[in-house]
């Protein structure tokens, strides 16, 4: 949250595949996976087909031309120079922090699959992991009020106004909570379905594979409310950079996933 409110809007979403770039690390190191070529080509394409596919179309335009400084000074509210790097760094290796999660969650139930014979149930690792983050989110409570720039001792108002608006009653604050509670419940339960869908991927593919599935998240996410505007949202426009990085981000899927196309499809030699 520090580093990302330092830098402009559109940077981040292509900071956030160094996600991607973590997984691939953490794998080598502490589940000792070794990657075929053509799966570390295919990561590469898909980091670049995300980053292009977020890319307003004027900077990405002005980025192809060959003019670093043109498509700066098309960023909304900072240019490119005016970005410090250790925000970046600081954006980059908190990263580093779910993409462990992630793997740890892999090695777990692969050792476990082989103490049990069968693998373990996804929702004991679900629950493990959402009790630690309440734990988490109580504990932290004066660190996030503080980035908030809101005293503790103002944080009993600070949940009566929030308390109110989940209500779809307006605060003294005047924000406009006239969505809720549909909208934060229907949020809640989306995102519980897919924590679970996602825990039942890694159990299947591993925390590589289920990163390289969730960076289709975006295009599709872009493509779905193009398709279908939501009424509070700004319709969004599918631009010609969106369908070319979104054709690169499939071609890194296919290529990633090269050798078990070849070992699913390919014909056994003749005796």
């Amino acid at each position: 949250m520090i580093g990302a409110s330092h830098l402009p809007g559109v940077l981040i979403p292509i900071i956030n595949q160094s996600y991607l770039l973590w997984s691939f690390l953490l794998a080598a190191l502490i589940l000792k996976t070794r990657f075929h070529p053509s799966q570390l080509i295919g990561a590469l394409l898909v980091v670049a087909g995300v980053a292009l596919s977020v890319l307003p179309p004027d900077v990405a335009a002005s980025l192809w031309q060959g003019s670093p400084s043109t498509a700066a000074s098309t960023l909304p509210g900072a240019a490119i120079p005016s970005v410090e790097l250790k925000y970046v760094a600081l954006v980059v290796a908190c990263f580093s922090l779910p993409a462990l999660a992630s793997i740890m969650k892999d090695k777990i139930f692969r050792e476990e699959k082989e103490r049990l014979g069968k693998p373990l149930d996804i929702f004991v690792v679900n629950s493990f992991g959402s009790a630690f983050q309440a734990l988490f989110v109580v504990l932290l409570l004066p660190v996030t009020t503080s980035l908030a720039r809101v005293p503790l001792d103002q944080l009993p108002d600070y949940l009566t106004r929030g308390s109110q608006c989940l209500q779809g009653l307006t605060p003294a604050c005047g924000t406009d909570c006239s969505l809720s509670p549909l909208l934060p419940f229907a949020y809640i339960v989306m995102n519980l379905l897919f924590n679970v869908s996602m825990l039942l991927l890694l159990r299947s593919i591993g925390a590589v594979g289920t990163t390289m599935v969730s960076s289709l998240l975006v295009p599709l996410t872009i493509a779905a409310f193009t398709l279908v505007p939501a009424s509070f949202l700004p319709p969004p426009t599918l631009s010609s950079n969106f369908l070319l990085g979104a054709f690169i981000l499939v071609c890194g899927q296919l290529t990633f996933n090269m050798p078990k196309l070849k070992a699913a499809f390919g014909r056994p030699k003749p005796a």
